[in-house]
């Protein structure tokens, strides 16, 4: 065998272990996991959610921004009906780069917890939609995470 075989198989080996630790690795960590075990606070019990958040820009592309009058009648029409068990609206300033310059904007993150169900992300995406058709918007920036919710209950 030539070198360059000897390296392309150790090479090949060498993948395959650290594939087989990553495997191994993964396969150890559970949902119990989620908490320390000496805890009083329960484990995730297999109840994952889905938390996505929308970051939607108030600057109109026509110029204004969105008012909070536009915005409270924004989340009647279109977000209540969709998610009515609840959600969360939190003011934010985002900044980017352009050209050099940095940029702002007063903005609106739109946090909702949910199933993550086809038809759940089907409403998210029909609310990104809407409000970049309302407010004159180019990008609606959105993410979506797998989440552990436990709710606290007063004990009293």
């Amino acid at each position: 065998m030539t070198c360059k075989q000897h390296l392309n198989r150790f090479a090949g080996g060498l993948v395959f272990a650290l594939l087989v630790v990553l495997v191994l690795g993964l396969a150890a960590c559970t949902t119990n996991d989620v908490y320390s075990q000496n805890s009083k606070t329960p484990v995730c019990e297999n109840k994952l959610w889905h938390e996505t958040s929308l970051y939607l820009g108030r600057s109109i592309s026509t110029g204004g921004e969105v008012s909070e009058a536009d915005w409270y009648r924004f989340i009647s029409k279109t977000v209540v009906p969709n998610f009515p068990d609840g959600f969360s609206v939190v003011d934010a300033n985002g900044f980017w780069n352009n050209a050099g310059t940095t940029e702002h904007e007063k903005s609106k993150v739109l946090i909702i917890l949910h199933t993550g169900t086809p038809a759940s992300h089907s409403k998210i995406d029909n609310i990104a939609q809407a409000y970049m058709e309302a407010f004159k918007q180019k990008y609606v920036i959105g993410g979506t995470s797998i989440i552990c919710p436990h709710f606290y209950e007063n004990q009293e």
